[in-house]
């Protein structure tokens, strides 16, 4: 069964390793946003910083295979 529709908070890594390496970031943070209804961020090297990803805001200079963390929200929580 699917888990993510039973999601609030989704973070993950993505890098250029194993699965990732042939991943667009782009095409995942659609299908977040479009099918699940997550809101997705890049979060910054020290924790502190959020780049939305998500909702019109993307940017093809985040398609990069770098470690980075991305953290997502499930619009329906009422906590986000």
């Amino acid at each position: 069964a699917n888990v993510i529709p039973r999601l609030r908070l989704l973070e993950f890594e993505y890098h250029a390793k194993g699965y990732w390496q042939n991943i667009s970031l782009a095409s995942l943070i659609t299908q977040l946003d479009s099918e699940y209804g997550f809101d997705c961020f890049l979060q910054g090297p020290r924790g502190d910083d959020l780049w939305r990803l998500s909702r019109g805001c993307w940017d093809q200079s985040f398609e990069i295979h770098r470690w980075s963390n991305v953290v997502c929200a499930a619009r329906s929580d009422p906590f986000t």
